[in-house]
């Protein structure tokens, strides 16, 4: 009986968007049916990274601008000052030189990140980005050319995007409450009246500016008020950029996300998160039993002393763990010692570790904090937090101003985790190490094992002599 093998064929086919974009714009039963032929496929995206596409960019960009052209002191000095900002606020990577910066002038750093990310989510990837550097007329790139017209940055983005990619953008998908949220601050910014009309403009440049700030960067990005300030000043020749800042926020038609370290779009509370905040902060009491409340930050940690075990063929094992005050404690099971955070108040702490580590006849490593000042705020900053939420958010249904408060308490916590993992191995004078009535250098982990170590192999001498007496 002859066997008859099961041929299988594969169609790969590669286009330059998705099946999906081919139906916008068509009504809903066209685009209904590109979505029933997309979900027959299965779909592989492929992003270049944005680094690559802007390093292909600038490459176009110099064939187009002579060099002569692009070796001004003051444009050169403009652009560095906008890829300052741009690698400050961790926008782009190390990938991304200053070269590639100054090659895709008059495209700025700021604006060329943002652009390349818009067209990889709602255009046709590298086409789109390539069609505007080729692009003659008003608002193009060519109109830039040289120094008096300035920078293509984050305002024209804006309205190339607005133009290019309009139903891209009225289309429902993770990027439409901010979409929205800046059509309502547009309206909102165009019915102020400001004192001047070079007012309005700027208002308008700086809410464009950090919606697609919003929008496009990533989960890292750090945009404070000065880095705002320069680059609106740089890319845009806002000066006024300070006072503008004040107006908006005032009126609340952006804020600064602490829990972001950026500006975002208001989306729209009464409850005013910061003076309550500020006013929880003054009426908060940070209990004495400091210690106690870091054990979720800090907590107990087991830490292996590999080198020991490598030498030695014996594990020893140091248990981390927070106290308040310093005490002569006798390693159980497992454990072979302690190392001590000792986070306290006290003025005389560091005397009171002194005292009991000269009679200590255990494993133990003391740890002093001496930045408490610095902790008590950031405990403090937490409390007030949580105090707001759960007992001045009369509001339950206020679901914005929750979300703010539980992100922002989230932030808080983290940053306090963070700095306490920094500060203990920061090698500064706010902490102190010793044991053996010796203060220890300690400014990284490999340093705490590298004590831990020494500490292991005198622990094992003293036994090894109790054991010959015996």
């Amino acid at each position: 009986m002859g066997q008859c093998a099961r041929a299988e064929s594969h169609a790969l086919l590669s286009m330059h968007q998705s099946m999906e974009a081919y139906g916008l714009g068509t009504g809903d039963l066209n685009r209904f049916e590109w979505q029933k032929v997309q979900g027959r496929f299965r779909t592989i995206e492929f992003k270049e990274p944005v680094e690559q596409l802007l390093l292909l960019a600038g490459q176009s960009l110099s064939e187009d601008f002579p060099s002569t052209v692009r070796t001004k002191t003051e444009q050169n000095r403009r652009i560095e000052e906008i890829y300052a900002v741009a690698t400050e606020s961790k926008l782009v990577n190390e990938l991304f030189s200053l070269e590639t910066a100054r090659a895709l002038f008059p495209l700025d750093a700021c604006a060329a990140v943002v652009l390349a990310s818009a067209v990889q989510r709602y255009g046709q990837n590298s086409r789109s980005i390539f069609a505007l550097l080729h692009e003659r007329g008003a608002g193009s790139l060519w109109e830039r050319k040289g120094l008096k017209k300035g920078c293509f940055n984050l305002n024209d983005v804006y309205e190339y995007l607005l133009a290019h990619f309009h139903l891209a953008i009225r289309q429902s998908h993770v990027d439409s409450p901010v979409w929205q949220a800046l059509n309502m601050a547009t309206e909102r910014v165009e019915s102020i009246d400001w004192s001047t009309r070079e007012m309005l403009q700027s208002a308008l440049k700086v809410v464009r500016s950090v919606a697609l700030l919003q929008i496009f960067g990533q989960a890292g990005l750090v945009f404070p008020r000065v880095l705002l300030e320069r680059y609106l000043l740089q890319a845009m020749d806002v000066a006024d950029a300070g006072k503008v800042i004040d107006e908006l926020e005032r009126l609340r038609i952006i804020r600064f996300a602490i829990y972001r370290q950026r500006y975002v779009l208001f989306e729209g509370t009464d409850f005013n998160i910061e003076a309550e905040v500020a006013k929880a902060e003054t009426i908060i009491p940070v209990s004495d039993a400091i210690a106690e409340e870091l054990r979720q930050y800090v907590g107990d940690v087991v830490v292996s002393v590999r080198e020991h075990y490598y030498r030695t063929g014996t594990p020893r094992c140091f248990l981390q763990t927070v106290v308040s005050e310093p005490l002569d404690l006798e390693p159980e099971g497992e454990i072979d010692g302690y190392v001590q955070l000792i986070f306290s108040t006290d003025r005389d702490v560091e005397e009171i570790v002194r005292r009991v580590d000269e009679k200590a006849k255990h494993a133990n490593i003391f740890v002093i904090c001496r930045e408490m000042r610095e902790i008590v705020c950031r405990l403090r900053r937490i409390k007030a937090y949580d105090y707001v939420l759960k007992e001045q958010l009369q509001d339950q249904n206020d679901r914005v101003a929750e979300r703010e408060l539980r992100l922002s308490l989230v932030y808080e916590r983290t940053q306090l985790q963070q700095y306490l993992e920094h500060l203990l191995l920061s090698g500064t004078q706010s902490v102190v190490w010793r044991w053996g009535g010796v203060d220890q250098a300690v400014i990284s982990y490999r340093d705490e094992l590298r004590l831990l170590f020494q500490r292991s192999v005198i622990k094992s001498i003293r036994r090894r002599r109790f054991c010959v007496m015996n």
